[in-house]
């Protein structure tokens, strides 16, 4: 193993998972970073990418990708939907552990990934009545769902909008807020999409699979950035939370219409 500027083999994917984690899933092929650009096979496969230069100075380990840095390439690419559902089982499993994000490393995983995958194609910075022209056939006003699901006496996403006429969100304002303001506000996001595609409409499916599949086509088509990062990394919690309340603002929904 190499590892030293200009020559890099490192092993990373479920087998560095496995290496620093025993109790982590059993690996079924062998990922490793190479600039050598061999040919992968069905059992090796070999990655590179310009933002793995970084482990040449970062990387502490001599044969694995060490723990936080692999954390970090599995949320970056969380992002995209490739190989998302085992993506995200990782990422809570490494949560657990107790890995934690490199934003510089971050950062230009997140720069590559669009150059390979393609950039988001979210336009936020428009008015209301632009946003809300799409193909999502909606039994429900939108800003009023939002009114249904509320946790406090205005909807938290009031909070993060420098103009209510705008769907556009301020990265300053989410900043401002308490973590558990935060989780509320995107939950209450997530309630009102789930509700207006999976629920409110001919043939709803189940409040739990429905809210998977919101939160997935949220992170891998509808948000980028902060946002889109911070439903990766709280996967995990918003996924469960506030169930109850979920399905009993529904039930109210229902009744009052």
């Amino acid at each position: 193993m190499i590892l030293d500027g200009k020559n890099i083999h490192l092993i990373y994917g479920s087998q560095a998972m496995k290496h620093w984690f025993k109790d982590s899933r059993e690996p079924r092929d062998l990922d490793i970073i190479e600039n050598q650009n061999r040919e992968s096979s069905r059992r090796v496969q070999y990655y590179w990418t310009p933002a793995f230069k970084y482990l040449t100075e970062n990387n502490k380990d001599k044969a694995y990708v060490d723990a936080d840095l692999l954390y970090t390439i599995k949320v970056s690419h969380a992002a995209w939907d490739v190989n998302w559902e085992k993506t995200m089982k990782d990422i809570e499993f490494m949560k657990s552990k107790g890995c934690s994000l490199n934003m510089d490393f971050y950062n230009l995983l997140y720069k590559d990934w669009e150059l390979i995958h393609g950039k988001k194609k979210v336009k936020m910075n428009v008015q209301n009545e632009d946003f809300f022209k799409g193909n999502i056939k909606r039994r429900y006003d939108h800003e009023w769902l939002h009114e249904q699901f509320m946790f406090d006496e205005r909807p938290m996403n009031e909070r993060i909008r420098e103009d209510l006429d705008s769907p556009l969100c301020s990265e300053n304002l989410w900043n401002s807020l308490e973590y558990p303001e935060q989780i509320r506000t995107a939950l209450e996001e997530i309630f009102v999409l789930t509700a207006e595609r999976y629920i409110f409409v001919d043939n709803p499916i189940p409040t739990k699979i429905a809210r998977i599949k919101t939160l997935k086509q949220m992170i891998t088509s509808s948000t980028s950035g902060w946002f889109n990062r911070f439903l990766i990394i709280h996967f995990d919690s918003l996924r469960i939370f506030s169930e109850d309340y979920f399905k009993f603002s529904i039930i109210k929904i229902r009744e009052e219409t």
